[in-house]
């Protein structure tokens, strides 16, 4: 389970962080979805295990490649409502310490969004 015991069914999830392992995450997978870890080697060998396998894969660019047209495409993904990220919680500007503390505890399983502006009350 991801967060709060739901289990979102995904086409691409996306370890951003390299916290997710794929055991944890897979069963959130459509049975074609894909897995990308941004974690380097760790996950090298289930690049080649799934590879060979139907269903769920893991994928890894070797070398890691970021451009400008991946975060376009994300974008594109965003603004058409085809992407949405798992916000963990969000806490106001006044409550920065608190928010800072819970990301460095490692407990989190989300985006922690801190809410600055009109926006916090």
């Amino acid at each position: 389970m991801l967060r709060d015991g739901v289990r979102p069914a995904g086409q691409v999830l996306i370890d951003a962080v390299g916290k997710l392992p794929f055991s944890r995450c897979s069963s959130a997978l459509t049975q074609r979805g894909a897995y990308l870890p941004s974690d380097h080697l760790r996950n090298l060998a289930l690049v080649a295990w799934t590879s060979r396998r139907p269903g769920k894969h893991v994928l890894f660019p070797i070398p890691p490649q970021y451009a400008k047209k991946d975060a376009e495409f994300i974008r594109g993904l965003f603004e058409a409502g085809k992407y949405r990220a798992v916000i963990d919680r969000c806490y106001t500007l006044d409550q920065v310490v608190e928010a800072t503390r819970y990301v460095a505890s490692a407990e989190k399983t989300g985006n922690v969004v801190l809410i600055v502006g009109s926006e916090a009350q």
